[in-house]
């Protein structure tokens, strides 16, 4: 077909165009073959706003496709958001549209609002379970469990993955099944359940027997060979890396997470917000003694395309590189910055490893307070491993304030911790985007809760 390009009707060349624009964002090796035929040198991308005609070939997939290709390359940009919303607006589920929506999905999730794409996602996968199509909820669940690994949301993750793996077989996925077995890998890390034992054991997921046992079989199937040329691959090798990383076995996570960024680099896609891989391999590297070679990945992510939650990820990683006295200071502004975007996971790694941090320098009552917070954190996320470490060291003790402080809700500790840092109430307001009169009785409420007259009163175990 490209080389008979200038023979085509327009359907067929919207046709090619979309196969094109398909391949880079989703098959880049195969990309870069294709540049190479005949006929095809010279070949740009279609440009498509919303307010083109649609059809059934060139409508809400070209401009869904070619958008989630820039966000990858570049990232988002002010018409990223609107681009997609549009084509999820404009589109209804059907065989030939749903492509179009898992890609206007994915443009969401990688332009850091999983937000606005799960109730979206929600919405097709409900349409998907009326009209009793099994194929659509299968890959509506698989977009849900990748979404749900970026809102930090491990158990709704594997609660997706699961159901996205249980409602067909591993063989009709092909490359594709590297979405929902990375989402599983993902979310099982965090919440520390064995791959196969959960998939029938109903401690980790109230699931039948029958079903747990085809779970069990999907993930010990072979992973197809070609997946590794996908960007299905790329994340799956992230979340292998995750998973070794929590196990110990350093060297071996090390390699799968360099590997999934230097592909990233090669195929031109290396987008932080769909996988972070220098941040887990930074953390790596500060584990095996490396602590140079990991602040310089941690820099470098600092550098790249990315929003809130990417910078408060990058923070974390960059503190475990340096000096123990350096590191308090930074992790105080990745705690905030993720405290700021509502990425409860994430904030309770950070707070886990500032904890760490003051613990070091001999500051065990601001240790223990933070321990504190990250404990109930994590057990909010299903973070059961981080839950278990935090508490061996004294996570859930309750004595002094810490009964106190556990009865002040998240607000009132938020608003009370702010204001024990030094903050004035004006002050605390705009960094909360909330009223001054809400910030006095927030304050009210955790002063009354905690026996004491006013701010200057507030237990040390507050100064974070």
């Amino acid at each position: 077909m490209e080389a008979r390009r200038d023979r085509l009707d327009a359907q067929s060349l919207a046709g090619l165009d979309l196969i094109r624009e398909y391949l880079q964002a989703n098959h880049p090796p195969l990309s870069a073959r294709v540049a190479s035929f005949d006929g095809a040198d010279g070949w740009c991308p279609k440009t498509a706003e919303p307010s083109v005609a649609t059809t059934v070939t060139d409508g809400p997939q070209l401009p869904s496709v070619t958008t989630l290709t820039d966000v990858l390359r570049a990232g988002s940009n002010q018409d990223t958001v609107r681009t997609a919303e549009w084509v999820l607006q404009a589109t209804p589920l059907d065989d030939m549209t749903l492509g179009s929506l898992e890609w206007a999905l994915l443009v969401l999730v990688y332009a850091e609002r999983a937000d606005i794409a799960a109730p979206w996602c929600d919405q097709f996968l409900r349409d998907a379970a009326l009209r009793r199509a099994p194929t659509w909820q299968a890959m509506l669940s698989g977009i849900r469990a990748e979404i749900a690994v970026h809102q930090g949301d491990a158990p709704a993750a594997q609660r997706h993955a699961r159901e996205a793996l249980t409602l067909i077989p591993a063989w009709t996925w092909g490359v594709g099944v590297g979405r929902p077995l990375s989402a599983l890998i993902m979310a099982s890390t965090v919440t520390g359940c064995n791959l196969v034992d959960q998939a029938r054991d109903q401690s980790c997921d109230h699931s039948h027997d029958q079903a747990g046992d085809h779970i069990a079989d999907q993930v010990a199937a072979p992973i197809p060979d070609a997946m590794f040329q996908t960007r299905f691959g790329l994340q799956y090798l992230y979340a292998r890396g995750q998973q070794r990383l929590a196990s110990g076995r350093l060297h071996a996570a090390l390699d799968d997470l360099l590997t999934c960024g230097r592909l990233m680099t090669a195929w031109e896609i290396d987008l932080p917000s769909f996988v972070p891989w220098r941040v887990e391999a930074a953390l790596t590297l500060a584990r095996l003694g490396r602590a140079a070679e990991g602040r310089a990945l941690a820099e470098e992510h600092l550098t790249r395309p990315g929003g809130a939650r990417m910078r408060g990820m990058g923070l974390r990683a960059l503190a475990a590189t340096l000096e123990p006295r350096e590191r308090p200071a930074v992790l105080l502004t990745a705690v905030d910055i993720l405290q700021e975007r509502g990425d409860r996971l994430q904030l309770a790694y950070a707070l886990a490893d500032l904890s760490d941090a003051h613990r070091r320098a001999g500051e065990l009552t601001k240790a223990r307070m933070i321990t504190r917070r990250a404990v109930q954190l994590a057990q909010e996320c299903g973070a059961e491993p981080l839950r278990l470490r935090l508490t061996d060291r004294g996570g859930e003790d309750a004595s002094g304030y810490g009964g106190a402080v556990a009865t002040l809700s998240a607000a009132e500790l938020q608003v009370a911790m702010l204001a024990a840092s030094g903050r004035t109430n004006r002050e605390i307001a705009k960094k909360l985007y909330i009223t001054v009169s809400t910030v006095e009785q927030h304050l009210t409420r955790a002063y009354r809760k905690l026996r004491v007259s006013g701010r200057a009163d507030l237990p040390v175990i507050l100064h974070v």
